[in-house]
């Protein structure tokens, strides 16, 4: 609704956009999702950072989770964090929770905490998150179907509840 479109009906979105920033006009800095997210931690561009792929050494630059840390604040890195090498290397030192979706660069490397979720539910093969293969039968990747996780265990509602999770757990007066 706040961008124009008379056919959604969304409040809160609308909202937030009001009192927020609403973006019209997006650029990535660059097409692949990795150096993208190295650009938005680092506030570099890739022809300064160096990162062009899906993985890499851990940066040997700072975060703007590590400016803000050092300054005192509680930072959280929650969701699909997805950056070179083990993301946890690069950002465990700047952040209070590390609570990333995958589990390594290759998808196979480690392990995470959305990962350790679902094992303890008991719902790691029904994991959509990470798949590409082929669907017994079906004919077309796993990305391309609907997911059959419960959603209350689906990716989103973990991102959320593990973001709540951590604004409870701080105080009144703690910036984060």
């Amino acid at each position: 609704g706040c961008a124009g479109c008379p056919q959604p009906v969304s409040p809160h979105l609308d909202a937030l956009a009001a009192e927020g920033v609403h973006a019209i006009n997006h650029y990535a800095a660059n097409p692949i999702c990795t150096p993208s997210r190295v650009s938005m931690a680092s506030g570099l561009y890739c022809h300064n950072h160096g990162y062009y792929a899906l993985n890499g050494p851990t940066p040997a630059f700072p975060s703007y989770f590590h400016h803000f840390r050092h300054h005192g604040w509680r930072t959280a890195a929650i969701g699909k964090l997805h950056l070179p090498d083990n993301p946890r290397h690069w950002l465990e030192g700047a952040c209070d929770l590390v609570a990333d979706t995958m589990r390594g660069p290759d998808g196979r490397r480690a392990s995470s905490p959305w990962h350790d979720h679902l094992r303890r539910h008991g719902l790691n093969e029904r994991d959509d998150h990470n798949h590409l293969r082929e669907a017994a039968g079906h004919g077309h990747h796993w990305d391309a179907r609907p997911s059959t996780m419960p959603l209350e265990h689906c990716v989103e509602a973990w991102i959320a509840d593990t973001g709540i999770r951590f604004l409870e757990g701080l105080g009144a007066d703690q910036p984060f």
